[in-house]
């Protein structure tokens, strides 16, 4: 009897490679592991992290989840489901933004603090966070990454206590140095009569570099230092608020305006609104911010303070920086909500996705709410998260990150 031909079943390592970066991150995760030399490409390779955030990005395979910094005595309800955790933790993701059979994830932060954790901001699946402005971080909520950072120096700008709060701040990636950078914007001069730029100070922190430096640029764009969100929106490698202040040119008339930090070249820059209808003035009391969209376009929200029929509408830059190329993606009434949005800073978007009609409202730091919006039919509500308030405490902070196996750069 003739011997069987043993069958050899190893695959060269470029295929291995390639197989590895179409797998999603919680797969690989799991398949570390197989092996060492699976821990370490999946792992420890920067260069196979980056291949396969490139390729996910390229096929807009990436999930998108929720990070909550959630108070320890609050408790999550499912409303579809009517689960309920109990959450002594402070960190928490919802799957797959409400996805996942609306799992809730518990993540464990290695903070050596106990009080409250501030999220910052995030970028290719990198979180920012800080406790109260003392620990700094950078965290990895899917590889567990994490890697503590120098706290700025905030003397140069007030000379009141150790915890100082910066006015707006933003987080994103430089692609030409390879570099992720956290900037925060200090307001430290202009008058409510201001009839020049008001200064203002920029301190912005090189991962790589791992220091703080103040930018030279101290002048503001606009007339008014009056951001209507402190966290900014990432987009083409820049940081971007909504800037919203009344100016007298005869009479008082509201201005609206975009601004935008160039994170490269570190400066400020304007950014066209979009063009509303003609019979829509600037005096209207029209109310704007940036908004996260999930394919990376500058995105704003607008919604008219005093007309009757609480509109909403959510605008798209589908060419960056042209000022025609303004798109209305949605326009909804906020009496079509299951939650009324009777006023406007009761609420926020936390982020839009145009390919599933789909946006994520924060409604008061509570609940979450999941809509979808087809063309000109009322918005459903397809997925809703409520904090329930088992103590005093009762508040979350939402943000919105990529599940990518992404380190800070050395």
């Amino acid at each position: 009897m003739e011997e069987e031909e043993e069958l050899n079943f190893d695959l060269p390592e470029h295929i291995i490679l390639q197989i590895l970066c179409r797998l999603p991150v919680k797969s690989l995760i799991r398949f570390s592991c197989v092996s060492k030399r699976w821990r370490s490409i999946i792992i420890s390779d920067p260069q196979f992290r980056k291949a396969h955030l490139k390729l996910a990005s390229e096929q807009r395979s990436i999930t998108k989840r929720l990070i909550l910094s959630v108070s320890p005595s609050v408790s999550i309800r499912d409303h579809q489901s009517q689960t309920r955790v109990d959450q002594p933790l402070r960190i928490q993701s919802l799957e797959s933004l409400f996805g996942d059979n609306s799992s809730v994830t518990n993540l464990t932060f290695p903070s050596e603090e106990h009080c409250r954790i501030n999220i910052l901001g995030s970028c290719n699946g990198l979180v920012v966070l800080g406790n109260s402005y003392k620990e700094w971080s950078i965290w990895n909520p899917s590889t567990r990454f994490f890697r503590k950072i120098p706290a700025p120096d905030f003397s140069s700008v007030t000379k009141k206590s150790r915890i100082f709060e910066p006015d707006s701040y933003g987080f994103g990636y430089v692609s030409s140095t390879d570099d992720y950078k956290l900037v925060f914007v200090v307001h430290i001069g202009g008058s409510h009569y201001a009839v020049s730029a008001p200064d203002v100070k920029i301190f912005i922190f090189s991962v790589r570099a791992n220091c703080w430096k103040i930018s030279e640029v101290s002048r503001w764009p606009f007339l008014k230092y009056k951001p209507t969100s402190d966290c900014g929106t990432l987009s083409n490698e820049a940081i971007h608020w909504v800037n919203q202040y009344y100016v007298y040119l005869q009479d008082y008339i509201e201005a609206i305006d975009v601004c935008a930090f160039d994170l490269e070249n570190e400066e400020f820059r304007k950014v066209p609104i979009p063009c509303f209808k003609q019979d829509d003035d600037r005096n209207c009391d029209r109310r704007m911010r940036t908004v996260v969209h999930s394919g990376g376009c500058l995105c704003v929200s607008s919604q008219t303070i005093h007309d009757r029929s609480g509109d909403i509408e959510l605008w798209m830059m589908r060419d960056y920086g042209v000022s025609n190329s303004w798109a209305k993606l949605y326009k909804f009434s906020k009496y079509d909500l299951p939650v009324p949005l009777t006023g406007y800073y009761g609420w926020d978007l936390s982020l839009v996705t145009e390919s599933s009609g789909s946006i994520v409202i924060n409604f008061e730091n509570k609940e979450l709410l999941r809509i979808e919006c087809h063309k000109e039919e009322k918005p459903v509500c397809v997925g809703r998260y409520r904090l329930e308030e088992v103590s005093e405490c009762n508040f979350f902070n939402a943000t919105v990150y990529d599940e990518t196996l992404i380190s800070a750069p050395e």
